[in-house]
């Protein structure tokens, strides 16, 4: 079939987001899907037992195979959810590693050789995505996969290398995934540091915790982004980030409006 290239125009495809949200153990990252209005929860981890949200347990997710049926039904039975949550990669991760194994008779993707185990497990992981982009672009259900947080060594090649915050999964699955979400960000809670006198005219430095925030543009300290020009820096609650993405779809929405209504005049 041949393309008509001046029949093209510039136009944006809104779909429901794909979010990577991952921060510090126990900082409320499941608690924060719950208040996500209609979610399934895979609780893959099994650590939401302390959250009210509906969910699918950890005995039905405890293997690749499960998880790949689960997506299925999903994506074939009729129901209202319009978002889904992965809870957490860093688990879903273990599963994929012993699915890639599996597939290599091995006990242990540390087994094959060559590194090869760890090519299959991304293959296995783009497979992941993919049953999520079918329910992203099908089933119009947003996806949002939780993770926890690692400090990584970053050789940058223009200033001497320093830690930051990461996801923690494998160098290569964070590629992959880093290239996949439309919304990556870090949560953790904010530090200041104030100085106290302590006597005899000395002062001591303290470290006083404040508000947990949702950083969603990458610094030197923490891998983040997103495709919508999202702030900076928001409250961590879902409402926050819903305005945020809202306002940011809006704007699209009135840019199409604008563009079709130039269009007709002209």
């Amino acid at each position: 079939m041949t393309i008509e290239l001046s029949t093209l125009k510039a136009s944006k495809a809104i779909l429901p987001p794909r979010i990577v949200l991952y921060g510090t153990a126990k900082v409320g990252k499941t608690s924060f899907a719950a208040t996500i209005p209609n979610n399934l929860l895979l609780d893959i981890e099994g650590g939401s037992g302390a959250v009210n949200i509906t969910r699918i347990e950890r005995e039905k997710l405890d293997s690749y195979d499960k998880l790949m049926d689960v997506l299925k039904s999903v994506y074939e039975q009729k129901h209202d959810f319009s978002c889904i949550t992965l809870d957490t990669m860093d688990v879903l991760e273990q599963l994929i590693f012993t699915q890639a194994a599996k597939e290599h008779s091995k006990n242990s993707i540390a087994d094959v050789g060559y590194g090869a185990g760890y090519v299959t497990a991304v293959n296995i992981w783009k497979q992941v995505l993919q049953g999520l982009d079918m329910l992203r672009e099908e089933r119009k259900m947003m996806v949002l996969l939780i993770g926890h947080d690692v400090v990584k060594r970053h050789d940058d090649p223009i200033s001497e290398s320093y830690d930051r915050y990461n996801i923690n999964l494998h160098e290569k699955t964070g590629a992959i995934l880093k290239a996949w979400a439309d919304v990556i960000a870090f949560v953790n809670n904010e530090v200041f540091i104030k100085s106290e006198e302590v006597g005899f005219n000395q002062k001591v430095r303290r470290a006083k915790g404040g508000e947990r925030q949702l950083h969603l543009i990458e610094s030197p300290a923490y891998i983040a982004g997103n495709r919508y020009g999202l702030p900076d820096t928001i409250d961590f609650t879902w409402d926050a980030l819903s305005e945020e993405l809202s306002k940011a779809l809006l704007e699209d929405a009135t840019e199409k409006k604008s563009s079709k209504k130039t269009k007709k005049e002209d």
